[in-house]
């Protein structure tokens, strides 16, 4: 029958992070922790291009076309049916951006509940640890928050 139990010793392995790693990672570290302190920033500028004034020609001479041969009834179609005009951007640059629908949604959700500068502040947070202050607001909002909300 063979022991082996009590002979021999423990032993312990131990990794070193060679300095010229450890430095930038360190640096890098600090740029998150920096980072992480902005607040949400919404974008206000165009997501989308706009039609230019030729190709909105273009479309309507496309359905006159249409029209003069009897393919659709005439005055019946636009081209930019459903569609608001675009936004006219720094330097002429015309476009659908969805910077007004997210003050569109904040406003509904004001208008829902009395907790949206809580929400708010939340999503703005500079400096503290997100998770735990995000944890300890809910805690404190639940009886505010309405059902279905």
């Amino acid at each position: 029958m063979g022991g082996g139990g009590g002979k021999g010793g423990s032993q312990t392995q131990q990794t070193q992070i060679p300095q010229w790693i450890a430095d930038p990672a360190s640096r890098n570290l600090a740029r998150a922790e920096q980072a992480q302190r902005i607040g949400y920033m919404p974008y206000y500028g165009p997501d989308v291009a706009a039609f230019t004034p030729m190709q909105e020609a273009a479309m309507k001479a496309n359905i006159s076309a249409a029209e003069a041969f009897g393919l659709v009834q005439p005055g019946t179609v636009s081209p930019t049916a459903g569609m608001g005009p675009g936004t006219e951007y720094a330097g002429g640059v015309r476009g659908y951006g969805s910077g007004s629908l997210y003050e569109q949604a904040l406003a509904e959700a004001a208008a829902r509940s009395g907790c949206i500068p809580a929400v708010r502040q939340i999503i703005c947070l500079r400096g503290r640890k997100w998770a735990d202050h995000l944890g300890q607001r809910l805690h404190q909002l639940r009886p505010q928050i309405p059902i279905g909300w």
